[in-house]
């Protein structure tokens, strides 16, 4: 695919090459922020709003000039506890905890 590009692969499922800076930029305009973070609020003591949108990466740590743009948007830090886990472990907790509420 070609930069800026946007393709639907399944009905409601769409793929788009974007910046992360520019994508992070567009869902900070209608979702609150959170990126997870081993020292940041744990999640239960978090209170979300209407539309929130966790932000999730791999096992190599985001720059630190990335998390200072994410703080400039207003995302906040949260944790799921002490251990580092899956992305995919990390989903599944934040929906157990959302579905909680």
């Amino acid at each position: 695919m070609a930069k800026e590009e946007a393709r639907e692969v399944e009905s409601g499922v769409g793929v788009r090459t974007v910046a992360f800076e520019r994508l992070v930029q567009e869902l900070a305009a209608g979702h609150q922020l959170f990126v997870m973070d081993p020292k940041g609020t744990p999640i239960r003591e978090q209170p979300f709003q209407d539309n929130p949108c966790f932000l999730l990466t791999d096992h190599i740590p985001m720059p630190k000039k990335s998390f200072n743009s994410l703080e400039r948007l207003g995302a906040k830090k949260l944790t799921l506890g002490s251990k580092m886990l899956f992305a995919s472990q990390c989903v599944v907790l934040i929906h157990h905890e959302l579905d909680q509420r």
